[in-house]
């Protein structure tokens, strides 16, 4: 069986196909295993439709974001004395103390700031090839999220993004990101 082994060099992925599955000494010295080779495998559709993502962590801190999302905004949030913005979301301001926070409505572009492609192990609730990237938003924090609309191999580090709110299944949306044309990104 042909398995797909990944060897990472500076910000550049490197695919390698070897002949076998198992476990093999990397040139770093670290002990890897291969997975298998299942890139031309799909799941059916009643497969699909049985496993959703997992559910965010909702909290009284966290709520302004999720409500944010249901109304097509990605809301920020933010320290209203010394006005510094964080997400996730705290409970109070880590530079000030003040337990008074706001948010702000992004306007939803930024740059990529780093991203990978999890490739092990495959869960059923995600569909592969997929990419999870950190976007630096233009309002200076940065956000955790899903990187689409683009193959992974196009992806790359200062791609201008902008906000795409995707529902995911009947019961949930979250905010994704994709390239956006026009955009100049930051060195």
């Amino acid at each position: 069986m042909a398995a797909v082994v990944w060897s990472l060099s500076g910000l550049q992925a490197t695919e390698h196909r070897i002949a076998q599955e198992g476990l093999y000494k990397c040139r770093n010295g670290f002990i890897c295993r291969t997975m298998p080779d299942d890139s031309t495998t799909t799941r059916g559709e009643d497969e699909k439709a049985a496993t959703l993502r997992p559910r965010p962590g909702i909290s009284r801190d966290t709520a302004f974001f999720w409500e944010g999302i249901t109304q097509g905004e990605l809301r920020i949030q933010r320290c209203q004395s010394c006005e510094r913005l964080f997400h996730p979301p705290v409970v109070r301001c880590p530079d000030c103390g003040i337990y008074d926070l706001g948010y702000l409505v992004s306007e939803g572009k930024g740059t990529i700031y780093s991203y990978v492609e999890p490739c092990h192990p495959k869960l059923p609730c995600f569909d592969y090839p997929y990419v999870v990237g950190l976007v630096e938003l233009t309002e200076g924090t940065r956000l955790l999220t899903n990187i689409v609309d683009v193959a992974p191999n196009q992806v790359s580090v200062g791609m201008p993004v902008e906000l795409v709110i995707r529902q995911t299944d009947p019961e949930l949306a979250l905010p994704m990101f994709r390239p956006a044309p026009g955009l100049q990104g930051r060195n």
